[in-house]
């Protein structure tokens, strides 16, 4: 994510953990973090914002880390290319 995202998430009341540090990504600093979420926070995220739902899953589950892998290949592939 971008680093300004990084307070934003705070002030919501999500634990981030940095996996590294940021890193310049095609002019803006860009870094990997968890963000840990919480029933707590999703209530006060609800409470809020007036909504009884903030996340809606719709359509099929699929893993993250596969995804990634394969979006970060095509990426490598076109800066060879």
């Amino acid at each position: 994510m971008e680093t300004w995202w990084l307070p934003r998430f705070h002030e919501a009341g999500f634990v981030v953990t940095p996996l590294g540090l940021p890193a310049l990504v095609e002019d803006a600093w860009t870094m990997a973090a968890t963000i840990d979420v919480r029933q707590k926070t999703m209530d006060a995220l609800h409470e809020r914002i007036g909504m009884s739902a903030v996340l809606c899953h719709e359509g099929p589950r699929f893993d993250a880390i596969p995804c990634a892998n394969t979006y970060g290949s095509a990426a490598t592939q076109r800066k060879i290319a």
